[in-house]
Protein backbone atom coordinates (compact mmCIF):
# COMPACT_ATOMS: atom_id res chain seq x y z
CA UNK A 1 0.00 0.00 0.00
CA UNK A 2 1.23 3.49 -0.80
CA UNK A 3 1.45 5.70 2.17
CA UNK A 4 1.65 9.02 0.83
CA UNK A 5 -2.32 9.52 1.73
CA UNK A 6 -2.21 8.47 5.15
CA UNK A 7 -0.59 9.95 8.22
CA UNK A 8 -0.49 6.80 10.75
CA UNK A 9 0.28 3.45 9.44
CA UNK A 10 0.58 -0.42 10.96
CA UNK A 11 3.80 -2.21 9.98
CA UNK A 12 2.75 -6.28 10.04
CA UNK A 13 5.87 -8.19 10.61
CA UNK A 14 5.19 -11.44 8.43
CA UNK A 15 9.09 -12.72 9.39
CA UNK A 16 7.98 -12.21 13.02
CA UNK A 17 4.86 -13.91 12.58
CA UNK A 18 7.06 -16.99 10.59
CA UNK A 19 9.48 -17.20 13.79
CA UNK A 20 6.36 -17.16 16.15
CA UNK A 21 4.88 -20.31 13.99
CA UNK A 22 7.69 -21.98 14.50
CA UNK A 23 8.38 -21.44 18.09
CA UNK A 24 4.84 -23.01 18.75
CA UNK A 25 5.67 -25.82 16.48
CA UNK A 26 9.03 -26.87 17.82
CA UNK A 27 7.38 -26.34 21.28
CA UNK A 28 4.13 -28.95 20.76
CA UNK A 29 6.32 -31.40 18.62
CA UNK A 30 5.63 -33.08 15.79
CA UNK A 31 2.57 -35.36 17.56
CA UNK A 32 0.78 -31.79 17.14
CA UNK A 33 -0.09 -29.15 14.16
CA UNK A 34 -0.92 -25.67 15.30
CA UNK A 35 -4.11 -23.81 14.08
CA UNK A 36 -3.11 -20.64 13.42
CA UNK A 37 -6.32 -17.84 14.75
CA UNK A 38 -7.02 -15.06 11.89
CA UNK A 39 -9.98 -14.02 13.73
CA UNK A 40 -10.66 -9.79 13.10
CA UNK A 41 -8.39 -9.89 10.26
CA UNK A 42 -5.42 -11.95 12.39
CA UNK A 43 -5.53 -9.93 15.32
CA UNK A 44 -5.18 -6.90 12.73
CA UNK A 45 -2.13 -8.28 11.60
CA UNK A 46 -4.04 -9.16 8.27
CA UNK A 47 -5.66 -12.13 7.47
CA UNK A 48 -4.69 -12.91 3.68
CA UNK A 49 -0.98 -12.56 4.76
CA UNK A 50 -0.76 -14.07 7.82
CA UNK A 51 -2.78 -17.33 5.70
CA UNK A 52 -0.49 -16.51 3.09
CA UNK A 53 3.00 -17.00 4.96
CA UNK A 54 1.13 -19.96 7.54
CA UNK A 55 -0.33 -22.61 5.32
CA UNK A 56 3.25 -23.18 3.60
CA UNK A 57 4.75 -23.84 7.22
CA UNK A 58 2.11 -26.76 7.42
CA UNK A 59 -0.99 -25.22 8.80
CA UNK A 60 -3.81 -27.19 7.50
CA UNK A 61 -6.62 -25.94 9.67
CA UNK A 62 -7.59 -22.08 10.08
CA UNK A 63 -9.83 -20.85 12.62
CA UNK A 64 -11.55 -17.55 12.36
CA UNK A 65 -15.03 -16.11 13.87
CA UNK A 66 -17.54 -15.58 11.20
CA UNK A 67 -17.87 -16.59 7.87
CA UNK A 68 -17.21 -13.69 6.38
CA UNK A 69 -13.86 -13.84 7.40
CA UNK A 70 -13.23 -17.27 6.20
CA UNK A 71 -14.78 -16.13 2.71
CA UNK A 72 -12.57 -13.45 2.07
CA UNK A 73 -9.68 -15.85 2.89
CA UNK A 74 -11.36 -18.37 0.07
CA UNK A 75 -11.22 -15.66 -2.01
CA UNK A 76 -8.02 -15.07 -1.98
CA UNK A 77 -6.61 -18.50 -3.18
CA UNK A 78 -6.77 -19.85 0.51
CA UNK A 79 -7.61 -23.86 0.23
CA UNK A 80 -6.68 -25.38 3.68
CA UNK A 81 -9.73 -26.10 5.55
CA UNK A 82 -11.21 -23.15 7.35
CA UNK A 83 -13.17 -22.78 10.45
CA UNK A 84 -16.03 -20.71 11.93
CA UNK A 85 -15.40 -21.14 15.59
CA UNK A 86 -18.70 -19.17 16.46
CA UNK A 87 -22.22 -20.06 15.80
CA UNK A 88 -23.20 -19.34 12.41
CA UNK A 89 -26.69 -17.63 11.36
CA UNK A 90 -28.59 -19.98 8.72
CA UNK A 91 -28.62 -16.95 6.70
CA UNK A 92 -24.53 -17.15 6.10
CA UNK A 93 -24.82 -21.21 5.56
CA UNK A 94 -25.15 -20.79 1.99
CA UNK A 95 -21.92 -18.88 1.85
CA UNK A 96 -20.36 -21.32 4.30
CA UNK A 97 -21.48 -24.24 2.10
CA UNK A 98 -20.46 -23.31 -1.17
CA UNK A 99 -16.83 -22.19 -0.10
CA UNK A 100 -16.45 -25.51 1.78
CA UNK A 101 -15.76 -23.66 4.93
CA UNK A 102 -16.43 -25.76 8.47
CA UNK A 103 -19.46 -24.75 10.34
CA UNK A 104 -19.95 -25.64 14.21
CA UNK A 105 -23.02 -28.12 14.99
CA UNK A 106 -24.02 -28.60 18.52
CA UNK A 107 -27.76 -29.05 18.89
CA UNK A 108 -30.41 -30.73 16.02
CA UNK A 109 -31.58 -27.41 14.66
CA UNK A 110 -28.44 -26.15 13.23
CA UNK A 111 -27.31 -29.63 12.63
CA UNK A 112 -30.16 -30.15 10.47
CA UNK A 113 -29.89 -26.65 8.56
CA UNK A 114 -26.37 -27.59 7.84
CA UNK A 115 -27.88 -30.38 6.11
CA UNK A 116 -30.47 -29.05 4.67
CA UNK A 117 -28.21 -26.56 2.91
CA UNK A 118 -25.51 -29.05 1.46
CA UNK A 119 -28.40 -30.90 0.39
CA UNK A 120 -29.99 -28.28 -1.66
CA UNK A 121 -26.23 -27.74 -3.20
CA UNK A 122 -25.54 -31.08 -3.90
CA UNK A 123 -22.58 -30.80 -1.59
CA UNK A 124 -21.41 -32.58 1.81
CA UNK A 125 -20.65 -29.95 4.09
CA UNK A 126 -17.65 -30.34 6.62
CA UNK A 127 -18.50 -29.91 10.19
CA UNK A 128 -17.23 -29.81 13.92
CA UNK A 129 -18.57 -30.88 16.48
CA UNK A 130 -18.58 -28.10 19.56
CA UNK A 131 -18.58 -29.50 22.77
CA UNK A 132 -19.54 -27.27 25.66
CA UNK A 133 -17.60 -27.75 28.64
CA UNK A 134 -18.45 -25.00 31.15
CA UNK A 135 -18.21 -21.51 28.78
CA UNK A 136 -21.83 -21.31 28.15
CA UNK A 137 -21.28 -19.56 24.87
CA UNK A 138 -22.56 -22.33 22.40
CA UNK A 139 -21.73 -26.24 22.04
CA UNK A 140 -23.17 -29.26 23.48
CA UNK A 141 -22.12 -30.79 26.85
CA UNK A 142 -20.76 -34.43 27.12
CA UNK A 143 -22.97 -37.07 28.26
CA UNK A 144 -26.74 -38.79 27.45
CA UNK A 145 -27.80 -35.22 25.35
CA UNK A 146 -24.55 -35.86 23.36
CA UNK A 147 -24.99 -39.36 22.58
CA UNK A 148 -28.73 -38.63 21.60
CA UNK A 149 -27.21 -35.82 19.33
CA UNK A 150 -24.63 -37.99 17.10
CA UNK A 151 -27.18 -40.78 16.74
CA UNK A 152 -29.34 -38.22 14.87
CA UNK A 153 -26.21 -36.61 12.93
CA UNK A 154 -25.64 -39.97 12.05
CA UNK A 155 -28.67 -40.31 9.93
CA UNK A 156 -27.57 -36.93 8.10
CA UNK A 157 -26.40 -37.28 4.55
CA UNK A 158 -25.16 -34.59 3.58
CA UNK A 159 -22.55 -33.03 6.35
CA UNK A 160 -19.19 -34.71 7.50
CA UNK A 161 -17.71 -34.92 10.78
CA UNK A 162 -14.22 -33.36 10.72
CA UNK A 163 -13.19 -32.34 14.28
CA UNK A 164 -14.44 -31.39 17.66
CA UNK A 165 -12.55 -28.73 19.80
CA UNK A 166 -13.80 -27.44 23.10
CA UNK A 167 -12.82 -24.18 24.63
CA UNK A 168 -11.59 -22.92 28.14
CA UNK A 169 -12.74 -20.22 30.12
CA UNK A 170 -9.48 -19.62 32.61
CA UNK A 171 -6.48 -21.43 31.30
CA UNK A 172 -4.53 -18.13 31.89
CA UNK A 173 -4.04 -19.82 35.73
CA UNK A 174 -1.46 -22.04 35.32
CA UNK A 175 -2.86 -25.67 36.82
CA UNK A 176 -6.20 -24.42 37.81
CA UNK A 177 -8.82 -26.81 38.77
CA UNK A 178 -11.47 -25.36 36.30
CA UNK A 179 -9.56 -25.64 33.19
CA UNK A 180 -8.29 -29.42 34.10
CA UNK A 181 -12.22 -30.21 34.93
CA UNK A 182 -12.79 -28.43 31.20
CA UNK A 183 -10.61 -31.07 29.78
CA UNK A 184 -11.57 -34.11 31.79
CA UNK A 185 -15.18 -33.37 30.17
CA UNK A 186 -13.94 -32.68 26.77
CA UNK A 187 -11.83 -36.24 26.85
CA UNK A 188 -15.68 -38.13 28.10
CA UNK A 189 -17.27 -36.12 25.11
CA UNK A 190 -14.16 -37.45 22.46
CA UNK A 191 -14.61 -40.92 23.72
CA UNK A 192 -18.26 -40.46 22.97
CA UNK A 193 -18.17 -39.28 19.36
CA UNK A 194 -15.28 -42.15 18.62
CA UNK A 195 -17.42 -44.64 20.13
CA UNK A 196 -20.22 -43.52 17.93
CA UNK A 197 -18.25 -44.38 14.94
CA UNK A 198 -16.66 -40.81 13.99
CA UNK A 199 -12.91 -40.39 13.37
CA UNK A 200 -12.44 -36.80 13.55
CA UNK A 201 -9.27 -35.34 12.01
CA UNK A 202 -9.15 -32.43 14.16
CA UNK A 203 -9.30 -32.47 18.00
CA UNK A 204 -8.44 -29.67 19.62
CA UNK A 205 -9.26 -27.81 23.14
CA UNK A 206 -5.62 -25.86 23.58
CA UNK A 207 -5.66 -21.54 23.22
CA UNK A 208 -2.45 -19.84 23.97
CA UNK A 209 -2.43 -20.08 27.96
CA UNK A 210 -3.26 -24.41 27.66
CA UNK A 211 -0.95 -24.49 24.64
CA UNK A 212 1.90 -23.57 27.53
CA UNK A 213 1.37 -25.64 30.69
CA UNK A 214 -1.66 -28.51 29.50
CA UNK A 215 -0.76 -31.50 29.24
CA UNK A 216 -2.79 -33.45 26.78
CA UNK A 217 -2.72 -36.57 25.11
CA UNK A 218 -5.94 -36.78 22.98
CA UNK A 219 -6.02 -33.64 20.59
CA UNK A 220 -4.37 -33.59 17.10
CA UNK A 221 -3.75 -29.71 16.94
CA UNK A 222 -2.78 -26.83 18.98
CA UNK A 223 -5.11 -23.50 18.32
CA UNK A 224 -2.69 -20.10 19.85
CA UNK A 225 -3.72 -16.45 19.00
CA UNK A 226 -1.98 -14.20 21.29
CA UNK A 227 0.99 -15.97 21.22
CA UNK A 228 1.22 -16.42 17.26
CA UNK A 229 1.58 -12.69 17.17
CA UNK A 230 3.86 -12.41 19.80
CA UNK A 231 1.42 -11.23 22.83
CA UNK A 232 2.37 -14.18 25.45
CA UNK A 233 3.39 -13.69 29.01
CA UNK A 234 2.69 -15.53 32.23
CA UNK A 235 1.25 -13.71 35.56
CA UNK A 236 4.72 -12.59 36.42
CA UNK A 237 5.17 -10.76 33.47
CA UNK A 238 7.74 -12.92 32.12
CA UNK A 239 7.93 -14.33 28.68
CA UNK A 240 8.86 -18.25 28.38
CA UNK A 241 9.21 -17.91 24.59
CA UNK A 242 11.35 -15.89 22.61
CA UNK A 243 8.47 -14.52 20.29
CA UNK A 244 8.65 -11.59 18.47
CA UNK A 245 6.02 -8.67 18.32
CA UNK A 246 4.62 -8.61 15.08
CA UNK A 247 2.69 -5.03 14.74
CA UNK A 248 4.05 -1.45 15.05
CA UNK A 249 1.96 1.19 14.97
CA UNK A 250 3.63 4.61 13.85
CA UNK A 251 2.57 8.27 12.71
CA UNK A 252 3.87 11.84 12.36
CA UNK A 253 4.58 15.05 13.80
CA UNK A 254 2.14 18.02 11.85
CA UNK A 255 3.27 20.61 13.81
CA UNK A 256 5.58 21.66 17.49
CA UNK A 257 4.41 24.27 19.66
CA UNK A 258 5.96 25.79 22.38
CA UNK A 259 3.50 26.51 25.08
CA UNK A 260 3.85 29.19 27.97
CA UNK A 261 2.99 28.44 31.44
CA UNK A 262 -0.77 28.73 32.17
CA UNK A 263 -1.43 28.14 28.43
CA UNK A 264 -2.89 25.10 27.25
CA UNK A 265 -3.54 22.84 24.04
CA UNK A 266 -6.63 21.37 22.32
CA UNK A 267 -10.33 21.18 23.66
CA UNK A 268 -11.43 21.96 26.89
CA UNK A 269 -7.98 22.92 28.13
CA UNK A 270 -7.35 19.65 28.77
CA UNK A 271 -3.28 20.42 29.12
CA UNK A 272 -2.54 23.42 31.11
CA UNK A 273 1.57 24.13 31.02
CA UNK A 274 2.56 24.39 34.29
CA UNK A 275 6.26 25.08 33.27
CA UNK A 276 7.01 26.38 29.71
CA UNK A 277 6.56 23.35 27.36
CA UNK A 278 7.52 22.45 23.67
CA UNK A 279 4.02 20.56 22.60
CA UNK A 280 3.80 17.98 19.32
CA UNK A 281 0.82 17.52 17.39
CA UNK A 282 0.55 14.48 15.88
CA UNK A 283 -1.82 13.44 13.10
CA UNK A 284 -3.78 10.55 14.45
CA UNK A 285 -6.97 10.73 16.69
CA UNK A 286 -9.17 8.52 18.15
CA UNK A 287 -10.88 7.78 14.96
CA UNK A 288 -7.90 6.54 13.82
CA UNK A 289 -8.46 3.20 16.81
CA UNK A 290 -6.03 5.22 19.11
CA UNK A 291 -7.57 4.66 22.71
CA UNK A 292 -8.46 7.93 23.74
CA UNK A 293 -7.97 7.29 27.57
CA UNK A 294 -4.44 6.39 26.93
CA UNK A 295 -3.61 9.53 25.36
CA UNK A 296 -5.61 11.61 27.96
CA UNK A 297 -3.36 9.68 30.98
CA UNK A 298 -0.26 10.63 29.74
CA UNK A 299 0.75 7.35 28.25
CA UNK A 300 3.95 6.28 27.19
CA UNK A 301 5.25 7.14 23.36
CA UNK A 302 8.53 7.12 21.28
CA UNK A 303 9.48 10.18 19.52
CA UNK A 304 12.32 9.13 17.14
CA UNK A 305 14.06 7.13 20.03
CA UNK A 306 13.17 8.83 22.94
CA UNK A 307 10.42 7.75 25.38
CA UNK A 308 8.13 10.69 26.62
CA UNK A 309 4.20 10.52 27.32
CA UNK A 310 0.77 12.46 25.69
CA UNK A 311 -0.57 14.86 26.77
CA UNK A 312 -3.98 15.41 25.21
CA UNK A 313 -6.15 13.98 22.09
CA UNK A 314 -9.18 14.64 19.84
CA UNK A 315 -10.66 13.12 16.84
CA UNK A 316 -7.68 13.16 14.53
CA UNK A 317 -4.92 14.14 16.19
CA UNK A 318 -3.03 13.37 19.59
CA UNK A 319 -0.59 15.94 21.45
CA UNK A 320 2.81 14.81 23.11
CA UNK A 321 5.62 16.53 25.69
CA UNK A 322 8.73 16.80 23.38
CA UNK A 323 10.18 19.29 26.03
CA UNK A 324 12.71 17.43 26.12
CA UNK A 325 12.85 15.64 23.18
CA UNK A 326 15.55 16.37 19.86
CA UNK A 327 12.81 16.24 16.83
CA UNK A 328 10.98 18.15 14.00
CA UNK A 329 8.20 18.40 12.04
CA UNK A 330 7.87 15.07 10.01
CA UNK A 331 9.50 13.03 12.61
CA UNK A 332 7.67 9.70 13.63
CA UNK A 333 5.87 8.52 16.55
CA UNK A 334 5.85 5.14 17.87
CA UNK A 335 2.42 4.03 19.26
CA UNK A 336 3.58 0.70 20.12
CA UNK A 337 6.04 -1.78 18.71
CA UNK A 338 9.35 -1.14 17.57
CA UNK A 339 11.48 1.87 16.79
CA UNK A 340 13.05 2.13 13.44
CA UNK A 341 16.21 1.80 15.41
CA UNK A 342 14.55 -1.41 17.07
CA UNK A 343 13.39 -0.35 20.77
CA UNK A 344 10.44 -1.89 21.67
CA UNK A 345 7.26 -0.05 23.00
CA UNK A 346 5.25 -3.59 23.29
CA UNK A 347 1.61 -3.68 23.32
CA UNK A 348 1.56 -4.76 26.91
CA UNK A 349 3.38 -1.66 28.02
CA UNK A 350 0.64 0.91 27.01
CA UNK A 351 -2.48 -1.77 27.62
CA UNK A 352 -1.28 -1.83 31.15
CA UNK A 353 -0.88 1.50 31.39
CA UNK A 354 -4.60 2.09 31.29
CA UNK A 355 -5.57 -1.52 32.25
CA UNK A 356 -7.05 -2.17 29.09
CA UNK A 357 -6.25 -6.21 27.53
CA UNK A 358 -3.81 -5.50 24.55
CA UNK A 359 -6.03 -6.73 21.85
CA UNK A 360 -7.94 -3.30 22.37
CA UNK A 361 -4.65 -1.65 21.01
CA UNK A 362 -4.30 -4.01 17.94
CA UNK A 363 -7.44 -5.07 16.79
CA UNK A 364 -9.02 -1.19 16.63
CA UNK A 365 -6.97 0.73 13.28
CA UNK A 366 -9.59 2.11 10.99
CA UNK A 367 -9.70 2.26 7.27
CA UNK A 368 -7.35 5.83 7.84
CA UNK A 369 -4.95 3.83 8.64
CA UNK A 370 -2.50 2.56 6.42
CA UNK A 371 -0.49 -1.17 5.99
CA UNK A 372 2.46 -2.17 5.05
CA UNK A 373 3.94 -5.48 5.83
CA UNK A 374 7.49 -6.21 6.66
CA UNK A 375 9.28 -9.72 4.91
Amino acid sequence: MELCCFNSYMESDVGALCHNYKVIQEFVGAGKTVVPILKANAYGFGDVEAAKALVPLGADLIAVAMVNEAVKLRKNGIGVDILVLGGVPESNLPYAVEHDINTIIFNEQNAAAVNAEAARQGKTAKVQIKIDTGMHRVGIAPGGGLDRFLKFVKTLKNIEVIGTFTHFATAKKIGNDFTLQQYADFRVAVEQIKAAGFTPKYIHCQNSNATYWLKDDICTHVRPGAMLYGYYRLADGSKPFPFRETMTVRSVITAINNVPVGESVGYARYFMAEKPSRIATVGMGYADGMVRQHALSGGPVYVNDTLTKYVGICMDQMFVDVTDVDCKVGDEITVFGYTKSGKLLSAFDVADFTNQPYQQFVVTGTERVGKVYKY
